[in-house]
């Protein structure tokens, strides 16, 4: 059995425009930061408008948006030999409550924060999420590749990606891809 569903809704939503942050001194050397400006202009004009490669930190600085993501380890009670790994993991970053950035903090329009920042306020919007559950997936993969057997051939990478949800609107949200395969998944945390 297959459905298939379209919904409109009348009047039209108008989803938010992204507004680019500005760039600040701070954790990225002048260069870097000239170079980013310039192959970000480069790639608007012919890509998306809204791609992104710079966020603000906690210290208000711009900080590549790369940066945040690196394979960390899951809470102790996520064994990530465990088949229903991926699902514990993000079913334990779902957990932890949702709050625009504007609604935290006055005067900022969008914030960037570590792991361990977003588990101290115990609270983030949709990069906290996303940027957390990333991690840990790419922790679990690995683990599983380097330590379990059977999965020593695989090649699943995680990824952080902005896309447009209904209805929510513009989200980041985790691409699962298996490189071997091409097979892709999206996960919403």
């Amino acid at each position: 059995l297959c459905l298939g569903l379209d919904v409109t809704v009348d009047p039209a939503l108008v989803p938010p425009t992204r507004v680019q942050p500005q760039i600040t001194r701070g954790k990225e050397p002048n260069m870097m930061l000239k170079h980013v400006q310039k192959w970000h202009d480069s790639l608007r004009t012919k890509y998306d408008d809204r791609l992104l490669a710079l966020g603000t930190d906690m210290d208000g600085r711009s900080r590549l948006v790369c940066r945040f993501i690196r394979p960390q380890k899951p809470p102790d009670h996520i064994d990530p030999a465990e088949a229903f790994a991926i699902e514990r993991a993000a079913r334990y970053v779902s957990l932890i409550p949702f709050l625009q950035d504007s609604q935290m903090f006055q005067d900022i329009e969008d914030l960037w924060c570590t792991d361990q920042e977003f588990l101290d306020i115990q609270c983030g919007d949709w990069e906290e999420h996303c940027i957390l559950l990333c991690n840990y997936f790419n922790y679990i993969d690995r683990f599983r590749r380097e330590q379990v057997s059977g999965y020593s051939s695989t090649d699943i990478q995680s990824y952080c990606v902005i896309c447009d949800l209904v209805p929510e609107g513009e989200a980041v949200v985790v691409l699962r891809k298996d490189r071997q395969t091409g097979h892709c998944e999206f996960w919403h945390a």
